[in-house]
């Protein structure tokens, strides 16, 4: 069965998004410039329990926080978060949400899911920081600083790379492929 146009257009944008990863470029929420998300930056916004990241209500201050934390500007001062979320805090939140939403779809769509993931995506970033360190010598802190995005695709290479080696299947579930197996699932039933 051929999948609806909205599910083809999904998987196209999932394959520019991938190829757009390593360009490092960065990103805009509302008009403002945000860098694209790295494992410290996830642990920071993790550890407040930022509600973009844990299904919660945002309020304004979270808006503000949220983008303070991804934006090249970022230093850990209370002052210069002050100053800045001041800077920020007229953006227009509808278009905001918006754009958030497509911002952690573009950072999480190579993530591997079990679809019953509670905070929407799927992390295991000790693992991958242990597996960038064994496997490329990279330290700590080199990991801290690579976006998530690439970390997912290179976190899929790795494990292409080892299933060819000892001659299995290397499969991996991201959110795209369920939708994908989903949509073929329901064209089937019709």
């Amino acid at each position: 069965p051929e999948l609806p146009a909205a599910i083809q257009q999904a998987i196209a944008e999932n394959e520019s998004n991938q190829a757009e990863a390593w360009l490092n470029f960065n990103d805009e929420i509302a008009g403002i410039e945000v860098t694209q998300m790295t494992i410290r930056q996830f642990f920071i916004l993790d550890g407040i329990e930022s509600p973009y990241l844990n299904q919660g209500n945002p309020t304004p201050a979270d808006l503000a926080v949220f983008i303070w934390i991804l934006s090249p500007k970022y230093q850990p001062s209370k002052k210069a978060r002050d100053k800045f979320c001041e800077e920020i805090f007229s953006i227009p939140i509808e278009q905001a949400t918006k754009d958030i939403e497509r911002y952690l779809i573009k950072t999480f769509q190579d993530a591997e899911t079990d679809g019953k993931d509670e905070k929407r995506y799927c992390n295991y970033l000790t693992y991958l920081i242990d597996l960038f360190a064994r496997e490329y010598g990279w330290s700590t802190e080199q990991i801290l600083k690579i976006p998530m995005r690439q970390l997912y695709q290179l976190n899929t290479a790795i494990g292409e790379r080892y299933a060819r080696a000892a001659g299995e299947k290397y499969t991996k579930l991201r959110a795209i492929d369920m939708m994908e197996a989903q949509a073929l699932l329901d064209e089937a039933r019709k």
